[in-house]
């Protein structure tokens, strides 16, 4: 049976068409040095191979075309048929192989995060941040589980609906998976190496916040922030947000929910010290180089030690001159105001 699972390090740039854009990062950076978890990546054949086997090419064909309703409805059941697909013995074997590897001295308390990593995502005019599937806290018992639910999130609606505005082929679409170390992150953020709000380039920005980074990522809580100058990485602003959750690193016995309120103490603390900060920045610009272009670079910190988990092409960055001269009202941004937890007073909405 050809190899259908690399260890990381066994993949590059050169990879990407068979592992996706954030393996083929993840390897290419832990051939450069950077503090990369260890793992492995089952590649988008395997995918491939299990799709094609469930005979779904005719209604993947047609999701494009559907209406809303229709579409959501059809992309549900893709998920189901694809998540509790059977997989092939000999897949199977190398899966556990390598998941056996990854842990063998690692002691018994190793849990696993396993992250997709789909062929169009991270391309240079698009992101498909947050809609696929990334899963921690995994043990052996629900690791093929795991795997499966990662495939079926190439059909999430927000995923299929991205692909259509982007013009993407529903036929090209595959997905390999991640399986690393998971980092029992005391700090998780990320770091952009220009100044995504004001497209600034001379100015690089980090934002931090305590326990794992899923809650940064999608919005759950506000992140301490450092605008950093590119030369000499000076701090030029520094914002300690009152941070009021986290996700745990280990969900505790008899406990489903992962988001815990931080200690009071905790709350208005630094999460970086002026030394970490700076090695996060300089790691972040190392990323840089060796890519080429302004990353998006998440990190995790733990006992000390800093762990880059994924960098990424940005997108998207602001523009200075946007809104000067503009006359009228402002329009609050949605995600503002679900992600602003402070009651809203009378002297907020003059301030607006």
């Amino acid at each position: 049976m050809k190899a259908q699972v690399l260890g990381l390090e066994q993949v590059g740039a050169g990879h990407a068409a068979r592992v996706g854009g954030k393996a083929a990062n993840l390897g290419e950076m832990l051939g450069q040095g950077f503090p990369v978890p260890a793992g492995f990546v089952i590649t988008a054949d395997a995918c491939a191979d299990a799709v094609a086997q469930l005979g779904l090419d005719d209604a993947l064909r047609r999701l494009r075309g559907l209406p809303p309703q229709e579409r959501e409805e059809m992309c549900q059941a893709v998920r189901r048929r694809v998540a509790s697909a059977e997989l092939d013995s000999g897949l199977v074997a190398q899966i556990r192989g390598a998941h056996e590897r990854l842990l063998a001295g690692r002691g018994d308390r190793v849990l696993c995060a396993v992250r997709s990593s789909a062929l169009a995502e991270d391309l240079g005019g698009a992101s498909f941040a947050g809609q696929h599937g990334t899963y921690y806290y995994v043990e052996a018992a629900t690791l093929l589980e795991r795997v499966r639910q990662c495939w079926a999130s190439l059909w999430g609606p927000a995923a299929v609906s991205y692909r259509s505005a982007h013009g993407i082929d529903e036929a090209a679409v595959a997905m390999a998976v991640i399986v690393q170390e998971m980092i029992p992150s005391e700090v998780s953020g990320v770091t952009f190496t220009v100044n995504p709000v004001t497209g600034a380039r001379d100015e690089l920005v980090v934002e931090a916040s305590w326990g794992m980074g899923a809650a940064l990522v999608d919005g759950r809580v506000t992140p301490d922030r450092w605008v950093l100058a590119r030369d000499g990485l000076a701090v030029r602003e520094q914002r300690i947000a009152e941070k009021r959750f986290m996700v745990a690193a280990r969900v505790l016995p008899g406990r489903e929910a992962r988001l815990e309120e931080i200690p009071h103490d905790d709350r208005r603390r630094e999460t970086l010290t002026p030394e970490l900060l700076r090695t996060i920045a300089q790691w972040s610009l190392q990323a840089e180089a060796h890519f080429g272009a302004p990353q998006d670079v998440e990190w995790a910190l733990s006992d000390k030690q800093i762990h880059v988990l994924q960098s990424r092409p940005i997108t998207v960055t602001g523009r200075e001159d946007i809104g000067r001269g503009v006359a009228g009202r402002w329009v609050l941004f949605k995600p503002v105001v679900e992600n602003f937890t402070d009651p809203l007073t009378p002297l907020t909405e003059d301030a607006f």
